[in-house]
């Protein structure tokens, strides 16, 4: 089972286009899957570094493989055992690929006259739909969220400062919340998550809860 995860992990890798670090990451891959029944009491491998995503109340480990160039500069590229690559950029995600979906960040720009607002430029498959343009503004929550049970967020919410993302209208006369992301004290993103269609919605945070996380 678990040569047929690597497999898998290397074939998102090549989909990817995985450079000379992620491949040198992959080979610390052998024996990094947990396969405890429950994710977060897994013993882990504490050489590598770990993101715990969720999705659709399913939980699992991401193994860090590299960082790489990106559009929107250096991105952090996380692999799963079942093939996904997730890819984030200062603790943001900014693209993932499953076996028979992407999503991915391929530019992004100010919006004049919108100083919390960013023009975004995502590919999406499948359906071929490329060069999708939205405006997501990034606006803090002015009361800290104290009901971590309506979160996949797995830690102490005492402390944190929170911000929601939201995708502009055409007419920008209404928007859509599709993000929410908490900060420590330091400014470190220990969470976050994404809608990326009304059916695909992520979260993510760095694993364990004590390592730091991402500026």
């Amino acid at each position: 089972m678990r040569s047929s995860a690597l497999a898998a992990v290397a074939a998102g890798l090549v989909l990817a286009a995985c450079s000379p670090t992620m491949r040198a990451g992959l080979q610390t891959l052998q024996g990094a899957w947990p396969q405890a029944s429950s994710v977060r009491d897994a013993p882990l491998d504490h050489r590598l570094v770990y993101l715990l995503v969720t999705h659709q109340g399913r939980e699992a480990l991401m193994v860090w493989s590299g960082d790489e160039p990106g559009p929107l500069g250096p991105t952090r590229v996380w692999v799963g055992a079942d093939g996904v690559v997730l890819r984030t950029h200062q603790g943001r995600m900014v693209g993932v690929s499953e076996p028979t979906r992407s999503w991915r960040v391929v530019a992004q720009a100010p919006v004049p006259g919108l100083p919390q607002g960013e023009q975004q430029t995502v590919d999406l498959q499948p359906g071929y739909r490329l060069g999708l343009q939205q405006t997501v503004v990034r606006m803090p929550l002015p009361t800290p969220l104290s009901e971590p049970s309506t979160l996949a967020f797995h830690g102490p919410v005492t402390g944190l400062q929170w911000e929601e993302e939201n995708v502009m209208s055409v007419s920008a006369r209404s928007s859509l919340q599709v993000g929410l992301l908490a900060r420590n004290a330091q400014g470190q993103v220990v969470y976050g998550e994404r809608c990326l269609t009304p059916e695909w919605c992520l979260s993510w945070q760095p694993w364990p809860l004590d390592r730091p996380g991402q500026r």
